[in-house]
């Protein structure tokens, strides 16, 4: 039984962990303005240095954090360099954590706002828990790692 659930528990939760970023890049690609106006206001205002909401830069910011999400989604769906993919989707995952849930006093009074923001501080924090776990007992079996 150990043998066993040592090597599905980790591709259940390659596969699980595979699912939650891909969706959260296809919300970054297929939303691209609305994500931008989110990443924008959720800044902390020292942090946006006069960048107006609509600009560029929160766009290209949005879809850049795309990117890293479907990178490291596709590496764990494959288990492919698994370590690193956690250890990557963990870094992001704390700095978006920081940055965009972990002051839910900023919803000015909104309790409903600020329950989402802890749910989602919550979330985020079991799911660097799990890819620090998947970083750290590496991708289980089947994976490309394994026939390294």
């Amino acid at each position: 039984m150990g043998m066993i659930l040592s090597n599905v528990a980790p591709l259940l939760a390659r596969l699980a962990l595979a699912v939650l970023f891909f969706y959260a890049a296809w919300q970054k690609f297929s939303g691209a303005g609305r994500v931008a106006g989110l990443i924008s206001s959720h800044v902390l205002p020292v942090f946006r240095l006069g960048i107006a909401e609509s600009s560029l830069f929160w766009r290209v910011t949005g879809l850049s954090a795309g990117v890293l999400e479907a990178t490291g989604a596709f590496l764990l769906l494959l288990g492919l360099r698994t370590r690193f993919a956690g250890l990557s989707l963990a870094g992001y995952l704390v700095a978006v954590t920081v940055f965009m849930h972990a002051f839910p006093a900023r919803a000015a009074g909104d309790s409903l706002t600020e329950m989402t923001q802890l749910m989602h501080l919550f979330k985020n924090g079991a799911v660097i828990a799990c890819l620090l776990l998947l970083a750290g007992q590496g991708p289980g079996w089947p994976s490309f790692d394994q026939r390294r």
